[in-house]
Protein backbone atom coordinates (compact mmCIF):
# COMPACT_ATOMS: atom_id res chain seq x y z
CA UNK A 1 0.00 0.00 0.00
CA UNK A 2 1.51 3.45 -1.21
CA UNK A 3 2.23 5.79 1.72
CA UNK A 4 0.16 9.40 1.56
CA UNK A 5 3.45 10.89 0.28
CA UNK A 6 3.61 8.62 -2.94
CA UNK A 7 0.05 9.27 -3.33
CA UNK A 8 0.20 13.29 -3.71
CA UNK A 9 3.09 12.39 -5.68
CA UNK A 10 1.23 10.25 -8.05
CA UNK A 11 -1.90 12.77 -8.17
CA UNK A 12 0.52 16.15 -8.76
CA UNK A 13 1.98 14.30 -11.94
CA UNK A 14 -1.89 13.40 -12.93
CA UNK A 15 -2.55 16.91 -12.32
CA UNK A 16 0.53 18.14 -14.26
CA UNK A 17 0.93 15.02 -17.55
CA UNK A 18 -3.11 14.09 -17.95
CA UNK A 19 -5.04 17.28 -16.67
CA UNK A 20 -2.05 19.87 -18.32
CA UNK A 21 -2.60 22.00 -14.85
CA UNK A 22 0.31 25.00 -15.18
CA UNK A 23 3.10 25.39 -12.76
CA UNK A 24 1.14 27.90 -10.66
CA UNK A 25 -1.56 25.58 -9.78
CA UNK A 26 0.51 22.60 -9.48
CA UNK A 27 2.82 24.89 -6.54
CA UNK A 28 -0.86 25.78 -4.80
CA UNK A 29 -2.06 22.06 -5.40
CA UNK A 30 1.63 21.12 -3.66
CA UNK A 31 1.31 23.20 -0.71
CA UNK A 32 -2.09 22.64 -0.15
CA UNK A 33 -1.82 18.93 0.03
CA UNK A 34 1.48 19.63 1.94
CA UNK A 35 -0.18 21.54 4.64
CA UNK A 36 -2.54 18.61 5.38
CA UNK A 37 -0.54 16.32 5.66
CA UNK A 38 1.59 18.13 7.68
CA UNK A 39 -1.33 19.17 10.22
CA UNK A 40 -2.32 15.05 10.03
CA UNK A 41 1.41 13.19 10.48
CA UNK A 42 -0.31 10.36 11.81
CA UNK A 43 -2.20 10.27 8.69
CA UNK A 44 0.20 7.51 7.23
CA UNK A 45 -1.74 6.02 4.15
CA UNK A 46 -4.92 7.39 2.26
CA UNK A 47 -7.59 5.07 3.79
CA UNK A 48 -6.61 6.95 7.14
CA UNK A 49 -8.59 9.65 5.78
CA UNK A 50 -11.53 9.34 7.49
CA UNK A 51 -15.04 11.56 7.14
CA UNK A 52 -13.46 12.71 11.00
CA UNK A 53 -10.05 13.63 9.67
CA UNK A 54 -12.09 15.63 7.08
CA UNK A 55 -14.34 17.34 9.54
CA UNK A 56 -11.12 18.21 11.69
CA UNK A 57 -9.42 19.69 8.67
CA UNK A 58 -12.37 22.06 8.44
CA UNK A 59 -12.19 23.27 11.77
CA UNK A 60 -8.35 23.37 12.39
CA UNK A 61 -8.13 26.08 8.85
CA UNK A 62 -11.01 28.42 10.44
CA UNK A 63 -9.20 28.32 13.89
CA UNK A 64 -6.09 29.65 11.59
CA UNK A 65 -8.06 32.60 10.78
CA UNK A 66 -8.05 31.82 7.02
CA UNK A 67 -10.62 33.93 4.94
CA UNK A 68 -13.42 31.47 3.19
CA UNK A 69 -12.38 32.03 -0.01
CA UNK A 70 -8.78 30.48 1.04
CA UNK A 71 -10.46 27.55 2.90
CA UNK A 72 -12.52 26.73 0.02
CA UNK A 73 -9.47 26.37 -1.84
CA UNK A 74 -7.80 24.45 -0.02
CA UNK A 75 -10.78 21.99 0.35
CA UNK A 76 -11.59 22.02 -3.09
CA UNK A 77 -7.59 20.63 -3.42
CA UNK A 78 -8.43 17.53 -0.71
CA UNK A 79 -11.50 16.87 -2.05
CA UNK A 80 -10.09 16.67 -6.08
CA UNK A 81 -6.96 14.60 -4.81
CA UNK A 82 -9.39 12.19 -2.75
CA UNK A 83 -11.48 11.87 -6.36
CA UNK A 84 -8.84 11.28 -7.58
CA UNK A 85 -7.77 8.22 -5.02
CA UNK A 86 -11.05 7.01 -5.40
CA UNK A 87 -11.04 6.75 -9.25
CA UNK A 88 -7.32 4.95 -9.03
CA UNK A 89 -9.09 2.38 -6.80
CA UNK A 90 -6.84 3.48 -3.49
CA UNK A 91 -9.93 4.24 -1.47
CA UNK A 92 -13.08 2.47 -1.80
CA UNK A 93 -14.64 5.69 -1.54
CA UNK A 94 -13.83 9.85 -0.93
CA UNK A 95 -14.99 10.69 2.67
CA UNK A 96 -16.42 13.61 0.93
CA UNK A 97 -19.49 11.68 -0.22
CA UNK A 98 -20.64 11.33 3.16
CA UNK A 99 -20.13 15.01 3.73
CA UNK A 100 -22.10 18.32 3.06
CA UNK A 101 -19.46 20.93 3.82
CA UNK A 102 -20.98 24.32 2.85
CA UNK A 103 -18.54 27.68 2.77
CA UNK A 104 -20.00 31.15 2.54
CA UNK A 105 -17.82 33.13 0.94
CA UNK A 106 -18.64 36.79 1.35
CA UNK A 107 -19.87 38.92 -1.42
CA UNK A 108 -17.35 41.53 -1.29
CA UNK A 109 -17.33 44.35 -4.09
CA UNK A 110 -13.66 43.88 -5.69
CA UNK A 111 -11.40 46.76 -5.22
CA UNK A 112 -10.82 48.92 -8.12
CA UNK A 113 -9.43 52.24 -9.13
CA UNK A 114 -11.06 55.96 -10.03
CA UNK A 115 -10.41 57.03 -12.98
CA UNK A 116 -8.72 60.20 -11.11
CA UNK A 117 -6.47 57.37 -9.59
CA UNK A 118 -5.55 55.73 -12.76
CA UNK A 119 -3.95 59.00 -14.04
CA UNK A 120 -2.32 59.73 -11.07
CA UNK A 121 -0.34 56.20 -11.48
CA UNK A 122 -0.16 56.98 -15.45
CA UNK A 123 1.32 60.92 -14.84
CA UNK A 124 3.96 58.88 -12.32
CA UNK A 125 5.42 56.90 -15.30
CA UNK A 126 4.96 58.88 -17.88
CA UNK A 127 7.26 61.47 -16.00
CA UNK A 128 9.69 58.81 -15.33
CA UNK A 129 9.96 58.00 -19.24
CA UNK A 130 10.28 61.46 -20.01
CA UNK A 131 12.54 61.90 -17.84
CA UNK A 132 14.68 59.02 -19.17
CA UNK A 133 14.36 60.90 -22.66
CA UNK A 134 15.73 64.21 -21.13
CA UNK A 135 18.43 63.40 -19.37
CA UNK A 136 19.74 60.40 -21.32
CA UNK A 137 18.67 57.41 -19.13
CA UNK A 138 19.41 54.46 -20.94
CA UNK A 139 18.18 51.97 -18.11
CA UNK A 140 15.88 49.59 -20.04
CA UNK A 141 14.52 49.21 -16.44
CA UNK A 142 12.22 52.25 -16.91
CA UNK A 143 11.16 51.41 -19.79
CA UNK A 144 9.81 48.41 -18.70
CA UNK A 145 8.01 49.59 -15.34
CA UNK A 146 6.05 52.23 -18.45
CA UNK A 147 5.23 49.08 -20.14
CA UNK A 148 4.00 46.61 -17.30
CA UNK A 149 1.46 49.69 -16.37
CA UNK A 150 0.51 49.93 -19.34
CA UNK A 151 -0.31 46.42 -20.56
CA UNK A 152 -1.77 45.96 -16.65
CA UNK A 153 -4.24 48.96 -17.60
CA UNK A 154 -4.80 48.07 -21.27
CA UNK A 155 -5.47 44.31 -20.80
CA UNK A 156 -6.04 43.47 -17.44
CA UNK A 157 -4.30 40.21 -17.47
CA UNK A 158 -3.24 38.43 -14.52
CA UNK A 159 0.22 38.96 -12.70
CA UNK A 160 1.14 35.59 -13.07
CA UNK A 161 0.36 35.96 -17.34
CA UNK A 162 2.16 39.01 -17.15
CA UNK A 163 5.23 37.13 -15.56
CA UNK A 164 4.64 34.49 -17.92
CA UNK A 165 5.24 36.08 -21.33
CA UNK A 166 7.51 35.62 -24.20
CA UNK A 167 9.02 38.36 -26.47
CA UNK A 168 7.39 35.68 -29.21
CA UNK A 169 3.88 36.64 -27.24
CA UNK A 170 3.62 40.20 -28.42
CA UNK A 171 2.99 41.19 -32.01
CA UNK A 172 3.53 44.62 -32.78
CA UNK A 173 2.19 44.72 -36.62
CA UNK A 174 -1.95 43.18 -35.13
CA UNK A 175 -1.28 45.03 -31.89
CA UNK A 176 -2.25 41.75 -29.99
CA UNK A 177 -0.77 39.64 -27.21
CA UNK A 178 -0.79 36.33 -26.61
CA UNK A 179 -1.76 35.27 -22.85
CA UNK A 180 -0.72 31.82 -21.31
CA UNK A 181 -4.22 31.60 -18.83
CA UNK A 182 -5.12 29.26 -16.51
CA UNK A 183 -5.69 25.66 -17.40
CA UNK A 184 -3.28 26.02 -20.15
CA UNK A 185 -5.80 28.06 -21.84
CA UNK A 186 -4.33 30.82 -25.05
CA UNK A 187 -6.36 33.57 -25.74
CA UNK A 188 -4.85 36.98 -27.65
CA UNK A 189 -5.72 40.58 -25.83
CA UNK A 190 -5.89 43.49 -28.20
CA UNK A 191 -3.45 46.88 -27.74
CA UNK A 192 -5.02 49.53 -29.75
CA UNK A 193 -3.60 52.66 -28.36
CA UNK A 194 -1.14 54.60 -30.34
CA UNK A 195 1.41 55.62 -27.64
CA UNK A 196 0.91 51.81 -25.83
CA UNK A 197 1.55 50.41 -29.19
CA UNK A 198 4.31 53.22 -29.77
CA UNK A 199 6.45 52.02 -26.47
CA UNK A 200 6.12 48.33 -26.91
CA UNK A 201 7.67 48.54 -30.14
CA UNK A 202 10.92 50.26 -28.45
CA UNK A 203 11.08 48.52 -25.29
CA UNK A 204 10.32 44.88 -27.73
CA UNK A 205 13.42 46.17 -29.81
CA UNK A 206 16.02 47.01 -26.97
CA UNK A 207 14.85 44.22 -25.05
CA UNK A 208 15.48 41.71 -27.84
CA UNK A 209 18.95 43.22 -28.61
CA UNK A 210 19.95 43.64 -24.61
CA UNK A 211 19.28 40.08 -23.79
CA UNK A 212 19.16 36.58 -25.43
CA UNK A 213 16.62 35.36 -22.44
CA UNK A 214 13.45 34.77 -24.14
CA UNK A 215 11.22 36.05 -21.13
CA UNK A 216 9.21 39.60 -21.53
CA UNK A 217 9.99 40.82 -18.60
CA UNK A 218 13.26 40.32 -16.78
CA UNK A 219 14.47 40.99 -13.04
CA UNK A 220 17.85 42.94 -11.89
CA UNK A 221 19.90 39.40 -12.03
CA UNK A 222 18.48 39.39 -15.88
CA UNK A 223 16.21 36.22 -15.08
CA UNK A 224 12.23 35.95 -15.90
CA UNK A 225 10.43 38.61 -13.40
CA UNK A 226 8.23 37.04 -10.87
CA UNK A 227 4.95 38.22 -9.41
CA UNK A 228 6.47 40.12 -6.36
CA UNK A 229 8.79 41.70 -7.91
CA UNK A 230 5.71 43.59 -10.21
CA UNK A 231 4.03 44.12 -6.99
CA UNK A 232 7.19 45.88 -5.26
CA UNK A 233 6.88 48.23 -8.26
CA UNK A 234 3.70 49.32 -8.35
CA UNK A 235 3.74 49.86 -4.54
CA UNK A 236 6.79 52.57 -5.96
CA UNK A 237 4.22 53.65 -7.95
CA UNK A 238 1.71 54.32 -5.91
CA UNK A 239 3.67 55.82 -3.28
CA UNK A 240 4.66 58.24 -5.83
CA UNK A 241 1.33 58.72 -6.70
CA UNK A 242 0.20 59.45 -2.87
CA UNK A 243 -1.64 56.11 -3.40
CA UNK A 244 -2.90 54.13 -0.06
CA UNK A 245 -2.03 50.25 -1.74
CA UNK A 246 -2.21 49.46 -5.59
CA UNK A 247 -2.09 45.70 -6.86
CA UNK A 248 -1.85 44.31 -10.07
CA UNK A 249 -5.29 42.53 -9.52
CA UNK A 250 -6.77 45.75 -9.07
CA UNK A 251 -6.06 46.52 -12.35
CA UNK A 252 -8.06 43.71 -13.50
CA UNK A 253 -10.84 44.71 -11.53
CA UNK A 254 -11.13 47.91 -12.52
CA UNK A 255 -10.62 47.61 -16.70
CA UNK A 256 -12.93 45.16 -16.11
CA UNK A 257 -15.16 47.47 -13.97
CA UNK A 258 -14.93 50.36 -16.49
CA UNK A 259 -15.45 48.05 -19.63
CA UNK A 260 -19.37 47.55 -18.37
CA UNK A 261 -19.87 50.73 -16.86
CA UNK A 262 -19.12 51.67 -20.47
CA UNK A 263 -22.05 49.46 -21.91
CA UNK A 264 -19.24 46.58 -22.99
CA UNK A 265 -21.16 43.24 -23.13
CA UNK A 266 -20.14 41.17 -20.32
CA UNK A 267 -19.34 38.38 -22.40
CA UNK A 268 -16.97 40.07 -24.29
CA UNK A 269 -15.30 41.08 -21.13
CA UNK A 270 -15.62 37.16 -19.99
CA UNK A 271 -13.48 36.20 -23.17
CA UNK A 272 -11.44 39.78 -22.70
CA UNK A 273 -10.57 38.63 -18.89
CA UNK A 274 -10.21 34.91 -19.89
CA UNK A 275 -12.93 33.50 -17.18
CA UNK A 276 -14.44 30.23 -17.94
CA UNK A 277 -17.24 30.99 -16.51
CA UNK A 278 -19.88 34.20 -16.81
CA UNK A 279 -20.32 33.86 -13.02
CA UNK A 280 -17.10 35.03 -12.28
CA UNK A 281 -17.60 37.88 -14.72
CA UNK A 282 -21.17 38.88 -12.92
CA UNK A 283 -18.73 39.96 -10.12
CA UNK A 284 -17.91 43.47 -11.96
CA UNK A 285 -21.25 44.19 -12.92
CA UNK A 286 -21.43 46.59 -9.78
CA UNK A 287 -21.93 49.96 -10.94
CA UNK A 288 -20.21 52.76 -8.58
CA UNK A 289 -22.14 55.08 -7.06
CA UNK A 290 -21.63 58.30 -9.65
CA UNK A 291 -21.96 55.73 -13.10
CA UNK A 292 -25.38 54.51 -12.10
CA UNK A 293 -26.17 58.39 -11.03
CA UNK A 294 -25.34 59.44 -14.03
CA UNK A 295 -26.62 56.82 -16.15
CA UNK A 296 -30.26 57.18 -14.25
CA UNK A 297 -29.64 61.03 -14.96
CA UNK A 298 -29.52 60.33 -19.02
CA UNK A 299 -31.77 57.24 -19.53
CA UNK A 300 -34.83 57.86 -17.10
CA UNK A 301 -38.26 57.80 -18.59
CA UNK A 302 -39.31 61.00 -16.27
CA UNK A 303 -37.02 63.25 -18.92
CA UNK A 304 -39.53 62.15 -21.69
CA UNK A 305 -42.48 63.75 -20.19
Amino acid sequence: MKTLQESIDDFLAYCKFERGLTKLSLKAYRLDLDQFHKVFREVSTVPDITKDIVKQYVQYLFDAGLKETSIKRKLACLKSFLRYLEYEDQIIVSPFRKLNITIRVPRNIPRYLRMDEVQGLFSVVNKVHDKRKNVSITSIELLQRTIIIEILFSTGIRVSELCSLDLVDINIARGTIRVHGKGARERSVFITHPHTIGLLREYVERRAKANSSRSLFLNRVLTRMQPHSVREILAKIAMSAKLKRVTPHMFRHTIATMLIENGVDIRFVQRFLGHSSILTTQKYTHISTFAERTFIADRHPRNQL
